[in-house]
């Protein structure tokens, strides 16, 4: 089963900003509260903002609402918001909606409902809209299975700096699956997610290794600690 990670508020803080400064009433004040952990306040200010149609505050507040940060969760209300910001093209509503499908929370769970909404976010290079969408098309999960489109999207998440995808794309390449095998390339994506912490990714990469002559090795090493992310592949 693929792996679906939440990407509800707190991420929204890094992603919306804490900039410009915080004024009464306004989006950045609600994720200054937030950031402060008074979830509270941060929802208080959130509501007319949300009922007043602001996608970017009712996308936050449904994350708010999801977690059950400052308030019991509300799956129902979470989702109704982020149907209201996702029809405006808030790529992190859609992709939350993605989410709630996928997950079955406070509904029925339909891959093919969530696929939709991944298609869409990352249409919009949201980056992990881009690798559930990937991962969607690799396992047929919604959709047809489509190694080869799965490829293109997982690469545009992984040169973005996304473990879970770079350690898909490791496989693709170390298997050849519609893709061309390439054995260097799929030890250096391994190399770094492990790097950034994902253990599924150095066991991949140990398995892989002694498949490598020393060349191979020493160069896919060298790719890998001058790598650094790129939103090259976020433009196109």
């Amino acid at each position: 089963m693929m792996p679906y990670r939440l990407f509800f508020s707190l991420l929204l803080l890094a992603a919306l900003g804490l900039a410009p400064p915080a004024t009464a009433g306004t989006l950045p004040e609600a994720q200054a509260a937030a950031a402060d952990g008074r979830y509270a306040d941060a929802i208080d200010v959130l509501r007319p903002l949300a009922d007043a149609g602001d996608p970017d505050a009712q996308t936050y507040l449904g994350g708010l609402l999801i977690t059950g940060l400052g308030q019991p969760r509300d799956l129902a209300r979470a989702f109704e918001l982020f149907e209201k910001a996702a029809a405006k093209g808030q790529p992190f509503a859609q992709y939350n909606l993605g989410l709630m499908h996928a997950r079955g929370d406070g509904l029925p769970r339909s891959d093919i409902k969530a696929v939709e909404w991944y298609d869409k976010a990352a249409e919009q290079r949201l980056v992990p809209a881009m690798t559930q969408f990937g991962l969607s098309l690799l396992y047929g999960l919604g959709t047809q299975k489509n190694a080869k489109e799965a490829a293109i999207w997982l690469e545009r998440s992984a040169k973005a700096g996304d473990v879970e995808a770079q350690n898909q794309l490791g496989i693709l390449l170390a298997v050849g699956d519609q893709v061309p095998a390439d054995r260097t390339g799929a030890y250096v994506w391994f190399l770094l997610a492990a790097k950034g912490g994902l253990k599924t990714a150095w066991e991949n990469g140990e398995r892989l290794k002694p498949q490598l002559n020393d060349s191979e090795r020493t160069k896919a090493e060298r790719v890998a600690s001058d790598w650094r992310p790129s939103t090259d592949a976020l433009s196109n």
